[in-house]
């Protein structure tokens, strides 16, 4: 029917790239922290009185779930750009936060109070072209924050004091 095309054979499909599958990153977290559930669980280490930091392996480009699975003191469910530094507790000044008090912050500047978390709870973390969005139990969007530079990538990460355990979802 499409001789007049003269094709000799069928064009192959365009290979379909494989997306691995986020989990945290066993190289970029605090000393003494404990990954289970094939890298999708991080939790603290109860002998550490300062802050932990883990960071996922990729960087947030659709949607992020992570399920507070404890709680066990003070954390922060966050975005930060490349290069976080996880033993320093100034690298939060850098990033977009959920804290477990309820406050958000861009950038180390508090732009919302909203309800605290607790275990069970599930954030989710949205990337737009310019900005983020954070909601709480897959239910209305609780903060918006513009990235300054838009185009800049950031990884999901988690800080903590205390042995809170979080799993990543989806």
């Amino acid at each position: 029917m499409l001789e007049y095309l003269k094709l000799e054979e069928r064009p192959q499909a365009l290979p379909v790239p494989i997306v691995k599958p986020v989990e945290w990153d066993c190289q970029t977290h605090s000393p003494g922290m404990e990954l289970t559930n094939q890298g999708k669980s991080i939790q603290g280490c109860a002998s550490v009185s300062k802050w932990q930091c883990a960071a996922a392996t990729n960087p947030l480009t659709g949607t992020f779930r992570v399920r507070v699975d404890s709680t066990r003191g003070e954390f922060r469910i966050a975005l930060s750009p490349p290069g976080i530094d996880v033993s320093c507790t100034t690298s939060t000044i850098k990033c977009y936060m959920y804290a477990s008090n309820g406050v958000v912050f861009n950038r180390n500047n508090q732009v919302a109070i909203v309800s605290a978390l607790k275990a069970g709870d599930v954030v989710t973390m949205q990337r737009g072209p310019s900005r983020v969005n954070f909601s709480l139990n897959d239910g209305n969007i609780i903060a918006v924050m513009f990235v300054d530079p838009p185009s800049g990538m950031l990884f999901p990460v988690v800080f903590m004091r205390g042995q809170s355990k979080f799993t990543i979802l989806d």
